[in-house]
């Protein structure tokens, strides 16, 4: 039987010994483990702790003087002031449950899509290289054509969001500049959309993304591409890049205060420590905080000559233990509902022993896409490929693979 108590202190408790009464205060593991809006609430039902339990988490942190305290001892004590030393979860509280959005009209067949998005990809990267040929030789950007492009984004991305964000992850070491422009245009419209805004914002939004690193055409690609430790010098001509494109921007007078903000501010901190102008908090605008996010996570996702890419499923929990000093936490949930915990091409290994790619996002739940799986890590080999939804069936995800650690194709192909 469990009793009241009056002392304010936060208990771990393992799942298994959760009753109703209990108030949760936060999760002891990974916020990708988990399917809760909130990190803290009263458990109010049967239901509720079954869910709980279903979840994958071996424990929670109850606070008792919100709740009951269990009646048995329990592993670990402990009182508010060192609770965060033996709670693991990250202080990002990200949302892993889809928000209810209104009803949109049925999305394109993935398969259909892809041969569109290729060539959305490489209209769009295409029109980037001109762009900053056309900067190098101080020539005004043509705002028509990247008007074109954007726009171009914004249809593939409506017909359906999967083909061009996985396509665009796709880099090869010659072109990532401007793949890296196109990815963050595609992103920062997927977000825009996200977070609500209005089609001239998401315009705004992507049309930035794919302006934000024009400054770069003032960097040596031996510097771009270094595989090594940059030097001063060569630091600071990288941390000009945002200043370079600002002027450059500003100086053809075809762009809105949006495009400019994001390109100066893309590198900004929450907790001043960014660059250019040291910025912090609110002094940040709203759009460059997105800039931020879209701009680190297709980064840190990406081959680069100094190191290798972490998974997008990697990639968002790397981010998410950074904590509330570096990115906007709003806006990181956002960023998380807009490509999904296991984005699209995303390649995981099954309980069953299976390899899947993440083909389509489930509406409700962000842990449980539609996955084609088509490899058995037991015979080494192809399978006839089968369409499963997680939540349906015993079918659970147990890692997250590198496509290259089992000699795959690119995604593109197994996408279709």
């Amino acid at each position: 039987m469990s009793q009241v108590v009056e002392k304010s202190q936060l208990i771990k408790v393992p799942t298994s010994q959760l009753c109703v009464g209990m108030y949760v205060n936060s999760f002891c593991g990974s916020w990708l483990q988990h399917d809760f809006f909130r990190t803290s609430f009263l458990i109010d039902s049967p239901k509720m702790i079954e869910r709980l339990q279903a979840s994958g988490l071996e424990a929670v942190m109850i606070d008792t003087s919100r709740g009951v305290a269990p009646a048995a001892k329990v592993d670990v004590t402990t009182t508010a002031e060192t609770a965060a030393e033996t709670s693991v979860e990250p202080v990002v509280d990200v949302v892993t449950e889809a928000p209810k959005a209104a009803k949109s009209k049925p999305l394109a067949p993935l398969s259909e899509e892809m041969d569109k998005a290729r060539d959305v990809t490489r209209m769009v990267r295409n029109t980037v290289e001109s762009l900053f040929r056309d900067a190098q030789l101080g020539r005004n950007l043509d705002a028509q054509r990247i008007d074109t492009a954007v726009r171009s984004v914004h249809e593939s991305l409506d017909r359906n969001p999967g083909a061009l964000l996985s396509l665009v992850r796709i880099k090869r070491a010659d072109e990532y500049t401007y793949m890296h422009s196109v990815a963050v245009s595609a992103l920062m419209a997927q977000l825009a959309k996200t977070l609500g805004m209005d089609e001239a914002a998401q315009h705004q939004a992507a049309t930035a993304g794919l302006l934000h690193d024009i400054g770069k055409v003032g960097v040596p690609n031996a510097i771009l591409n270094k595989p090594g430790r940059l030097t001063e010098d060569e630091f600071t001509a990288v941390r000009n890049h945002p200043r370079n494109g600002h002027e450059l921007l500003a100086r053809g007078g075809e762009f809105d205060e949006v495009v400019l903000d994001v390109c100066l501010h893309h590198h900004e901190r929450i907790d001043g420590r960014g660059y250019p102008d040291q910025l912090k908090g609110d002094e940040i605008t709203h759009f460059a905080k997105m800039g931020a996010i879209c701009d680190i996570y297709d980064a840190i996702s990406s081959n680069r000559p100094y190191k290798s890419a972490w998974t997008p499923f990697e990639s968002l929990r790397q981010m998410a233990s950074w904590g509330k000093g570096h990115l906007d936490p709003d806006i990181f949930r956002a960023f998380v509902q807009s490509i999904g915990v296991y984005p699209v091409g995303s390649i995981v290994k099954l309980k069953s022993n299976r390899l899947a790619i993440v083909t389509e996002q489930n509406a409700n739940e962000l842990r449980k896409p539609v996955l084609k799986v088509f490899y058995s890590t037991q015979l080494h080999e192809r399978i006839e490929p089968r369409f499963v939804k997680l939540g349906q069936g015993q079918e659970e995800v147990v890692s997250v693979e590198d496509p290259e650690t089992w000699n795959l194709p690119p995604i593109d192909q197994l996408l279709v």
